[in-house]
């Protein structure tokens, strides 16, 4: 991992609550960044068939998961997305990114799922709900 990378992703790591189904990920989160990319956050969560990492860069949002046997890869770029929507429950919330796609990622940390919107709303110029 490149040394902005190391950086980027251990103050990530201390501010996404738990981490739990998201260790595989975790290892491999810089195979999927750009050179130029920073991490500005992170959330464990479910989307689809399995549990992965939901990670918000400066560019785009994208949640993976390296399953045994599938995997799984979305993205949107921050420029492309109409909506972000945030619902909790007592201990767990889901994420909802809309634009060209949608991604809902669910059984999300609440205090992680707090900090990720904030953190997306603050790149996008926008706050959740908009």
């Amino acid at each position: 991992m490149s040394e902005q990378h190391t950086v980027d992703v251990a103050a990530a790591v201390e501010r996404m609550g738990s981490r739990i189904g998201a260790g595989r990920e975790l290892k491999e989160l810089e195979s999927h960044l750009q050179p130029e990319e920073r991490v500005k956050a992170l959330v464990a969560g479910r989307h689809g068939p399995g549990n992965g990492l939901l990670v918000l860069t400066g560019q785009r949002v994208f949640f993976f998961f390296d399953g045994l046997v599938r995997d799984d890869f979305v993205s949107a770029s921050l420029d492309r997305i109409e909506n972000v929507e945030w619902k909790t429950g007592v201990n767990l919330g889901t994420i909802t990114v809309s634009g060209d796609e949608v991604i809902e990622v669910s059984g999300v940390d609440k205090d992680g799922g707090d900090f990720f919107v904030a953190a997306l709303g603050k790149e996008r110029g926008r706050p959740a709900g908009t």
